[in-house]
């Protein structure tokens, strides 16, 4: 799967990123939605979900306990 500047996976890992969130979205639910949903694209493997978001495992574990996921 190709990574570009419109891909989903790029919206979601600019939401970890501190990037600007898309218009209408607050960046907390941005982020617990970007959290969310690469958990549920990689089967819950929270590794491989830090992964997707080319993120950080701490990064992401602490966007976990900071969202109460």
């Amino acid at each position: 799967q190709e990574m570009g500047p419109e891909s989903p996976d790029t919206h979601l890992r600019l939401a970890l990123t501190g990037r600007d969130p898309d218009e209408g979205s607050t960046e907390i639910a941005y982020e617990k939605g970007a959290l969310l949903h690469s958990l549920r694209l990689t089967h819950g493997d929270k590794l491989a979900a830090a992964k997707l978001l080319k993120v950080g495992k701490s990064t992401f574990y602490r966007k976990l306990k900071q969202y109460g996921i």
